[in-house]
């Protein structure tokens, strides 16, 4: 094997464009490894825990290219750097020929009319762009991260003095008037409207109203996972649900969100109170109890993704699809199955997420019965992993943190993290169960499955090796017409010995029932 490093200068890239061309290159004949990306700070580390790395990467800039590439032999490698430039040359040709704007201002001008504007650049500029937005009367969907608690304040608060929707920041997922944004699948029209502090968590909801409970959605509107925090003060939360209300096509509101602070809490349930429509409130692990003499005939209270799906199904009497839910008796017989084929040694799960609130449903779920629990995210009942690159007995990763996504794309777009990571979790002799989530819909990669499916394989193909035998299981989050096909997906990962679940909670459950069920 050889390999070979290049630092190209001031040689700056989309980091979609970067994605694809990794992808080719990783398919080809005799390529090993294959790692293409800007030399941010953030990526540095990730290339020296790839084993890839020399002084020339320390040095570079943030705007240089670094091309790294393992393969088995230098006509190969040869043949790959001759392939990336041509691929480089193609793409700036393409953009050379694609309209483009210098600033927001004469997109404006080309597209007079309009009355939102998406931002997705890096979070050091990105509240400086909403906030033009939002000062030409439009609307914003900030997909970007990394943008300041002060920065988001002082953007909602104009916002709402000046009656536009601020969604965001870190806002992954919304779907406006049929149109999706971000991540977004590919769900029918109906009477659903969504609040949500949580992209994969309005992902969830839409795919499980959509093929079990064929119920279509009118808006969902993105707020921010950190709207819900005492800072924030929950000014996105109010300001949906307020617009939901009053929407005529909107029969029936879920909000979802991780646990707000207690007072923004208070205030979203004061809120839901006065409305007029029957609303499904998910503070992911929150039950009724948890706020006594909230709950009347228009509120109901659950404690996670999927009940709230169920739920809004049942108030709009809408038919379930009721084979979407597995028994516990059926999950156990599964569970000790699988366990019959591992040894005593292997007794920790590894969960790798790109969705941030699928994790935290999964977490939730364990911290009540498991423990010895690490996370780089926090709950109660987990440790904080010292390392994020280094997993800890039972460990929950969510790789969509901006800790990980700081510097390269979401691994939705790009789930060769994902897939990294599996394989890496796979060559431990104690693990157990690797439980993992399959993000689908507009925005995210085309074919996950292509990249995941040699992983498990390779995992699962290392565990027998060495007379192990390692349970993978997995959730596809999509619908029938999403353009990657559910379906297929789904049936390549289970022909690549994984077991797939039909929502996050049904697949957490397996994983625990394997994880406590007795091996051989």
């Amino acid at each position: 094997m050889t390999t070979k490093i290049l630092v190209r200068r001031n040689d700056y890239h989309d980091s979609m464009v970067l994605m694809q061309i990794n992808h080719q290159i990783i398919g080809m004949p005799g390529i090993i490894r294959s790692a293409i990306l800007m030399a941010t700070e953030n990526n540095k580390p990730l290339l020296k825990d790839y084993g890839f790395f020399d002084k020339n990467i320390s040095d570079a800039q943030a705007n240089d290219l670094v091309i790294c590439l393992e393969a088995t032999g230098d006509k190969t490698l040869d043949e790959a750097v001759s392939l990336i430039e041509e691929f480089l040359r193609e793409t700036w040709k393409r953009q050379r020929r694609g309209r483009r704007f210098a600033s927001l201002e004469s997109a404006c001008e080309s597209f007079q009319g309009s009355n939102l504007a998406v931002i997705s650049v890096p979070g050091q500029f990105a509240g400086r762009e909403a906030r033009k937005a939002l000062e030409r009367n439009l609307n914003v969907f900030l997909f970007s991260d990394n943008v300041s608690l002060e920065e988001e304040i002082e953007l909602k608060r104009l916002a709402i003095k000046k009656n536009l929707l601020m969604m965001g920041p870190d806002c992954g997922t919304a779907i406006i008037n049929g149109v999706g944004l971000g991540f977004a699948n590919s769900v029918q029209d109906g009477p659903i409207g969504i609040v949500g502090a949580s992209g994969s968590g309005i992902q969830e909801i839409c795919t499980i109203l959509e093929r079990f409970g064929n119920l279509g959605i009118s808006h969902a509107i993105g707020i921010g996972g950190r709207d819900v925090s005492e800072t924030v003060q929950g000014m996105g939360a109010v300001q949906g649900l307020e617009l939901l209300d009053q929407d005529k096509e909107t029969k029936c509101i879920i909000f979802l969100s991780k646990p707000p602070g207690q007072n923004v809490s208070l205030k979203i349930l004061e809120k839901v109170e006065k409305l007029n429509k029957p609303v499904v409130i998910c503070f992911l692990g929150k039950t009724l109890n948890d706020y006594p003499g909230r709950a009347n005939k228009n509120i109901c209270i659950v404690e996670s993704i999927e009940q709230a799906a169920l739920k809004a199904t049942e108030v709009m009497g809408s038919r379930m699809n009721l084979e979407i839910i597995r028994s516990s008796e059926e999950l156990e017989f599964l569970a000790h199955a699988e366990a019959k084929k591992l040894t005593r040694d292997q007794q920790f799960i590894r969960a790798i997420f790109s969705g941030g609130s699928l994790c935290y449903e999964s977490m939730m779920l364990f911290s009540r019965c498991v423990n010895r629990l690490y996370s780089n995210i926090s709950m109660p009942g987990f440790k904080r992993l010292e390392n994020r690159f280094i997993s800890m007995e039972n460990t929950f990763l969510d790789m969509g943190d901006d800790e990980w996504t700081r510097g390269r794309v979401h691994p939705m777009i790009d789930p060769t993290l994902i897939a990294e990571r599996i394989r890496f979790e796979g060559k431990d002799p104690t693990v157990r169960v690797i439980l993992f989530d399959v993000a689908l819909g507009y925005g995210t990669h085309p074919d996950p499955a292509s990249i995941l499916v040699p992983a498990i394989m390779d995992a699962k193909q290392e565990s027998e090796t060495n007379n192990r035998y390692l349970v993978v299981v997995a959730h596809v989050c999509g619908t029938e017409g999403d353009p990657q096909d559910t379906l297929k997906q789904e049936e390549q990962l289970t022909r690549a010995g994984a077991l797939v679940l039909q929502t996050n909670l049904q697949a957490t459950k397996l994983a625990l029932s394997i994880l406590r069920a007795q091996p051989k």
